[in-house]
């Protein structure tokens, strides 16, 4: 059974199945409960949620994130998607409970990196949701929002095969080929600006056509990791709201 909003949005129910482990997958973590009860969820309260003292681990056995398999993780791979993951249309925002492993590693670069890329997106302005991308592979994770209104959005794309878990195990992760899709835009020329979500800088800017609705974008290069993008589309005004985009990438 599906729960189907008059605008499209999909509400996540009570007894469906994700087999996803948001042990291993902190993208998921947030990801998911983000899209049940964040404040833009179909099914949330409609005003800014907050949840705190979360902890990667189980319920009845967590001591502290210097006992648990993630401060093997020199890299931050955990942080950096539980950074990531926020990016979803939901609307929750998230409070870490133990900084022991950031604090050890390190690790305060990737707020750094995510901080630039959101630098200046207007998202108070009460238009942004769900982009409803779609992924021309299946372990593909595309997450974002879109102001339509504007013909503007952003993206993060994700390897799902590339949880912390499998990197600190050494996993072999097969790098991802692929496109990503946007539907209900408007048919025009699209700036886009593809960003190293590690860095915090970017790394190709494109100027992509469209004589349809559907933005359509095929990945720089195989994706082992993930990539973040930024979309917008090139005229004088969309529909007066903002003003007029310039194509250049920001490092």
């Amino acid at each position: 059974m599906e729960l189907i909003a008059p605008d499209g949005r999909q509400a996540d129910l009570n007894g469906e199945f994700d087999p996803t482990s948001i042990l291993s997958d902190t993208a998921h973590l947030t990801a998911a409960l983000s899209q049940q009860i964040g404040g833009r969820a179909v099914t949330g309260p409609h005003k800014p949620v907050t949840r705190g003292e979360v902890a990667i681990g189980d319920d009845g056995d967590y001591q502290g994130d210097h006992v648990c398999s993630q401060t093997l993780d020199v890299q931050g791979m955990w942080l950096h998607h539980f950074v990531w993951g926020p990016i979803n249309p939901g609307g929750l925002y998230e409070l870490y409970w133990d900084p022991v492993n950031i604090r050890r590693h390190n690790l305060y670069y990737h707020f750094r990196a995510f901080r630039n890329f959101m630098d200046g997106v207007p998202l108070n302005n009460g238009r942004y949701e769900d982009t409803r991308a779609v992924a021309s592979h299946p372990d593909l994770r595309v997450l974002g929002r879109v102001d339509r209104s504007a013909e503007r959005g952003h993206l993060w794309v994700h390897n799902r095969h590339h949880p912390w878990w499998n990197a600190v195990n050494n996993v072999p992760i097969p790098p991802i080929s692929g496109t990503i899709s946007v539907g209900g835009l408007m048919s025009g020329t699209y700036c886009v600006i593809w960003w190293d979500t590690w860095s915090g800088t970017t790394f190709l800017t494109q100027t992509v056509p469209t004589a349809v609705s559907t933005l359509t974008l095929a990945l720089p290069v195989p994706l082992a990791t993930d990539v973040a993008l930024q979309f917008a589309r090139l005229s004088d005004r969309v529909h007066g709201v903002d003003p007029p985009v310039v194509c250049r990438g920001k490092r």
